[in-house]
C-alpha cells in the first residue's frame, strides 16, 4: 500500500499539463475547478490498473456528480473548505498503527520524495494549513491520523455547521480540506453506520476512497453496507436500498440475493489471501507453516462449582426473557451476563457479583436471586484461599490472642509482629520475615520451609492478617472490628496454570523464545502479569490505556534481541491489528471472541511477511462451558462470510439460544 501511494505520487509529479488546461497565474492560486480538473487528469493518466482495483480503493465515479462538481460558493455556504493540495492522501487508522504507516511510507519512498505528517495530539492543528498549502515546496503528501481524532474534529465541525458559525472554528481541522484520497485502514472500525466514527469518515471530502480491511464482514451482512456507504457506491450506499435488496432477502434465504452481493463485491473488491497462488501455482506470499492447537482444559472443583452456579443463574434469566418475548429488548443485559461467564472461564476473581460494573439494573431487579450472588461471593473467597476455610481453627486462635492483647513474637526476628501473617500449617510471623525466609531457600535451589515446623511452604501460601478499621456503628455498639486474611498472592486459575506449563516447556527447548499472549480482558492481563513475575518470566505489555509513544516503545523493545524468554501481553483490541511482531513465533489466545476473524488478525501479528520460523498457536478453552458454544458461533459466522448467507436479528437470537442449550 505504501509503495502504491509513493508510485502514484511520483507519477503525478512528472505528468505534463494538458493542452486544454489553462496555466494558472504565477501570482494567483489556481481556481477550485482548475485544481479538480488537474487532479482528475492526473488520475486518468497515471493510475493504470484493473477496473476491480479502481473500484475498491478509490470510488471517485460513484459519488453523485453534483457533489463532486460542487461550486466554490456552495462549499463556502456549508463550510469554508480549502483544497488540501493536489496529491494529499489522508490515512485513517488505529492509534497503534500511525507510526507504522509513517515508517512504511518512508521505507517505500525514494529519499525526499514523500513527506508525511502524523496528525495526533493536543497541538495537532498547529501548522496544518501551511503543511497542506499546495504552493509550499515542502508540503505534506500524506497525513496520518486516528479514528478518534477524526471523530473528535467531526463533532466540533458538525456543531459549527449546525450553528452556521463557520468563522468560529478555533483552529483548522481535517474537515477544512478536500483530499485527493482517503484510506481507511482496519476499515471495519466503521462497520456500524450509526457510530460517530462512521459518520466522521463519511463526511471527509476526497476524490477517491479506499477501504483496507481483512474483515469487511465481521458479524452480519450490514457491516458491508457501511463500507459501501463510505465509498459512495450508489445505490448500495443507501441503507434503505441495501436492506430491501440484500438484508431482507438474505434473512429469508432468498438465493437470488447471493448473486446481487457477489456482483457488488466483484466490482469493488480486491481480495488477497495467504493461500492464493499465482499463475505458476506458487503461493503469492511464502510464509512458514502455522499450526493451531485447540487445548481443552478441565476446571478445578472450586472453579467448576462457581461457574455452574453462575451459569444456572444466567440461564434462568435468559429463559425468563425468552418466555416474555423480550430477548431483543435485553440484548445489553444478556451480553453482560455472558461476559461474566467468559470471565469465569478465565479466573473466578474476575467475576463481579454486585451488579455495579456490568449490569447496574440488576441491583433493583426483584427477580435477581440474591442468595445466588452471595453463594458466588463465598465461592470466590474460597477459591482465593486455595479452597481452604478462612475461619480455620488456627485463624480463630490467632485472632483471639490479638483481641486479648497478646502480641505474638515473630519466630524469625524475635520481635513483635508488625505485619502478622499466617502459614497453612498454622504458624505465624512477620510477613516480611516469612518472605525473606522462603526467598533464602529459593536462592539455594530448595523449597521454602516454615521456620517453626519445617513444613514446605510457597510464597503464595502466606496469608496476611489485616484489621478493618472500626466504623461509627462499631463504636456505638462497642463492637469489635473484623479481622480478615489476605493472601500474599492470588491463586492461579486453570488457564493460567496451563499457560505457565506451556511456557516452561518451550523454555526447555528454546531459552530465547518470544511469545504473544492475547486476551480481551485487561483485568486478566493484570493477573497474568503477577503469575509471570512469580515464575520469573520477563514480559512487556500493550493495551488501550497506553499512549502512542508507550505502545511504540513496547513494540520496539519486544523486537530487540534477547538472551531470555520475553512474553508480550496484548489486549486483542489494541494489539490485535496492524502491528508487526514477527520476532515472536508462539501465540497463546487465552479467551475467545464471537468472530474467529478477530482472532485470526491477532495471530497474524507474527504470521506475516518477515516471519522466518514456524508459528505455533494455542487456543485455551475450558470444556463444558460457554467457550464450547462460542466455537460453534464462530463456525456460523465464518459460514456467513464465506457464503454470504444469514445475518440480522434472527441469527443473533439463534446464537443466544445456542448459548443456553443443553
Amino acid at each position: 500500500m505504501a509503495s502504491l501511494i509513493h508510485t502514484n505520487r511520483f507519477s503525478n509529479a512528472i505528468l505534463p499539463a494538458s493542452k486544454d488546461e489553462t496555466p494558472p497565474s504565477p501570482t494567483a492560486p489556481p481556481s477550485t475547478a482548475a485544481r479538480r480538473s488537474r487532479r482528475r487528469l492526473i488520475f486518468d493518466s497515471s493510475f493504470r490498473v484493473k477496473k476491480e482495483v479502481e473500484s475498491i480503493d478509490e470510488d471517485e465515479d460513484d459519488s453523485p456528480s453534483g457533489q463532486m462538481d460542487e461550486s466554490a460558493d456552495d462549499m463556502a455556504e456549508q463550510q469554508e473548505r480549502a483544497e488540501g493540495g493536489p496529491y494529499v492522501t489522508l490515512v485513517v487508522c488505529p492509534v497503534s498503527l500511525m507510526n507504522q504507516w509513517q515508517d512504511e511510507l518512508k521505507r517505500s519512498a525514494r529519499k525526499k520524495t514523500l513527506n508525511t505528517m502524523v496528525y495526533h495530539g493536543n497541538a495537532r492543528g498547529v501548522g496544518l494549513d501551511e503543511a497542506l498549502d499546495p504552493d509550499n515546496p515542502n508540503r505534506v503528501d500524506v497525513v496520518i491520523t486516528s479514528y478518534g481524532v477524526l471523530t473528535s474534529e467531526h463533532a466540533k465541525w458538525s456543531e459549527n455547521q449546525t450553528k452556521k458559525k463557520v468563522k468560529s472554528f478555533e483552529t483548522v481541522s481535517l474537515f477544512t480540506y478536500d483530499f485527493l484520497r482517503i484510506i481507511l485502514d482496519e476499515a471495519h472500525h466503521i462497520k456500524s453506520r450509526s457510530t460517530h466514527a462512521a459518520k466522521a469518515c463519511y463526511a471527509v471530502e476526497a476524490e477517491r476512497r479506499w477501504c483496507v480491511t481483512g474483515t469487511p464482514i465481521q458479524n452480519r451482512l450490514e457491516d458491508l453496507h457501511s463500507l459501501l456507504c463510505f465509498l459512495r457506491l450508489e445505490p448500495w450506499g443507501t441503507y434503505s436500498f441495501f436492506r430491501s435488496f440484500i438484508t431482507v432477502p438474505f434473512q429469508n434465504k432468498d438465493s437470488s440475493a447471493i448473486d446481487v452481493v457477489q456482483f457488488i463485491l466483484q466490482s469493488c473488491l480486491l481480495r488477497r489471501e495467504k493461500d492464493m497462488r499465482d499463475k505458476d501455482g506458487r503461493f503469492i506470499v511464502e510464509l512458514p507453516e502455522k499450526t493451531v492447537e485447540l487445548a481443552e482444559l478441565e476446571f478445578s472443583n472450586v472453579e467448576r462449582k462457581l461457574y455452574d452456579e453462575l451459569y444456572l443463574k444466567t440461564k434462568s434469566k435468559f429463559n425468563e426473557y425468552s418466555r416474555a418475548g423480550a430477548v431483543g429488548k435485553n440484548y445489553g443485559r444478556i451480553f453482560s451476563m455472558l461476559m461474566k461467564l467468559r470471565q469465569a472461564a478465565l479466573h473466578p476473581l474476575l467475576v463481579k457479583t454486585d451488579g455495579t460494573d456490568d449490569d447496574p439494573e440488576d441491583n433493583d431487579d426483584e427477580d435477581v436471586d440474591k442468595s445466588s450472588q452471595l453463594n458466588i461471593k463465598e465461592m470466590r473467597a474460597q477459591f482465593a484461599s486455595g479452597g481452604s476455610d478462612f475461619k480455620s481453627q488456627a485463624f480463630q486462635t490467632f485472632i483471639a490472642s490479638l483481641k486479648a492483647g497478646q502480641h505474638a513474637e515473630c519466630p524469625v526476628c524475635f520481635d513483635e509482629m508488625e505485619e502478622p501473617a499466617l502459614l497453612p500449617c498454622g504458624h505465624s510471623g512477620c510477613k516480611t520475615c516469612l518472605l525473606d525466609c522462603i526467598q533464602l531457600h529459593s536462592d539455594q535451589g530448595e523449597d521454602g520451609l516454615c521456620p517453626v515446623c519445617q513444613e514446605p511452604v510457597k510464597e503464595e501460601d502466606i496469608m496476611e492478617v489485616q484489621r478493618r478499621p472500626r466504623t461509627k456503628l462499631d463504636m456505638k455498639t462497642n463492637g469489635d472490628a473484623d479481622w480478615k486474611l489476605v493472601k500474599n498472592d492470588f491463586k492461579s486459575s486453570t488457564k493460567m496454570d496451563a499457560l505457565i506449563k506451556r511456557l516452561k516447556q518451550i523454555k526447555e527447548k528454546d531459552p530465547k523464545f518470544k511469545a504473544l499472549v492475547f486476551s480481551h480482558f485487561t483485568s486478566f492481563l493484570d493477573l497474568i502479569e503477577a503469575i509471570l513475575e512469580r515464575y520469573g518470566f520477563r514480559f512487556l505489555r500493550l493495551d488501550g490505556s497506553m499512549n502512542v509513544a508507550a505502545r511504540q516503545v513496547a513494540v520496539k523493545e519486544f523486537s530487540q534481541p534477547s538472551n531470555e524468554p520475553v512474553i508480550f501481553l496484548l489486549s486483542v483490541k489494541a494489539g490485535g491489528v496492524g502491528i508487526n511482531l514477527t520476532s515472536a513465533n508462539y501465540v497463546f489466545m487465552m479467551d475467545l471472541w464471537w468472530n474467529s476473524s478477530v482472532e485470526s488478525q491477532a495471530i497474524d501479528r507474527c504470521h506475516r511477511i518477515g516471519q522466518t520460523r514456524p508459528v505455533h498457536v494455542v487456543k485455551f478453552i475450558i470444556s463444558h462451558t460457554i467457550e464450547n458454544r462460542i466455537i460453534k458461533i464462530q463456525d456460523r459466522k465464518t459460514a456467513i462470510v464465506n457464503s454470504s448467507l444469514g445475518g440480522g436479528s434472527q441469527e443473533g437470537t439463534a446464537n443466544l439460544e445456542l448459548m443456553f442449550s443443553d
